[in-house]
């Protein structure tokens, strides 16, 4: 699955909220670079960039409150990194902040644990795990919004796969991004998903 474990190594997914806060607002002509931005609602406020040429894809059976893909072209279509994914899940949370989930080195070792029990699975490897206070950008906002960016690597039956994933916590619910390629493309991939990556971007929201 594109978002791995990240989701449930934070916490058990959570019921649904309303169908309706999940709509998006897609439509936009590419900027210079060819990337366009995904918006959720506003009830959700998180946006991100992607390459237009890349495909957005929802999930017709809704597991989470809010979840969406985006991937890259086949490689019969002209894609480079036909591996290439990016997936975003919004679930609901009793806390306020991701630091109270523990440091960033705690919770990636708990995406570990989670992505070691699937079936499959022979070796995961924390690459890194850090903190990361982004500008919310909302006028008024007295303080950065709080990610954790945590890599690693799954080695499974189905193959060695790269994995980035970009978590924060506001109003209540847990967003994550999750971005991955397969190892033998990742240095082909990573320039791309990193600045989708940056340009993941959640609105401060409150209770």
């Amino acid at each position: 699955a594109v978002l791995g474990g990240v989701g449930v190594g934070f916490l058990a997914v959570g019921e649904a909220y309303a169908a309706g806060l999940s709509r998006t607002i897609e439509a936009e002509a590419p900027d210079a670079e060819g990337y366009v931005e995904y918006r959720s609602s506003l009830a959700l406020g998180f946006a991100f960039r992607y390459p237009a040429a890349w495909s957005v894809r929802k999930k017709p059976i809704k597991t989470h409150v809010a979840e969406v893909q985006v991937a890259a072209p086949a490689a019969k279509e002209g894609g480079e990194v036909p591996s290439a994914m990016v997936g975003v899940v919004v679930d609901p949370v009793k806390i306020n902040s991701v630091e109270d989930f523990g440091t960033p080195e705690t919770v990636g070792d708990r995406v570990v644990a989670v992505e070691k029990k699937k079936d499959g699975v022979t070796m995961v490897e924390l690459v890194s795990a850090n903190r990361v206070a982004k500008d919310s950008g909302v006028k008024g906002a007295t303080a950065p919004t709080v990610y954790y960016v945590m890599e690693y690597v799954v080695d499974s039956s189905r193959g060695k796969k790269h994995f980035v994933a970009s978590a924060t916590i506001t109003g209540g619910q847990l967003y994550v991004m999750t971005v991955q390629a397969k190892e033998s493309e990742w240095d082909i991939a990573k320039p791309t998903l990193t600045r989708i990556l940056d340009t993941f971007n959640v609105k401060p929201q409150f209770l």
